[in-house]
């Protein structure tokens, strides 16, 4: 069996945590500082889940009366 406390961990957060932890040095060598990204401001979810990933709320646009694009950052550690 597996770590109790890895299994909790969200499939999601864990794939985002991955790919963060290996694209950081492509993403220095390529001359950023900040990792962009956006979602719908529907799915809450997404929203909390990349905000304790340490992404910030950079602004948001209403796109077509259902989605509210949601534009987030985070600096590279």
């Amino acid at each position: 069996m597996g770590d109790a406390g890895r299994m909790a961990e969200p499939l999601g957060e864990i794939r985002i945590r991955r790919a963060q932890a290996g694209d950081a040095a492509a993403i220095r060598e390529a001359g950023h500082s900040r990792v962009r990204l956006f979602t719908n401001g529907r799915w809450t979810a997404n929203v909390r889940l990349y905000q304790r990933l340490g992404y910030a709320i950079d602004g948001e646009t209403p796109i077509d009366g259902a989605m509210v694009r949601v534009d987030m950052s985070r600096r590279l550690a």
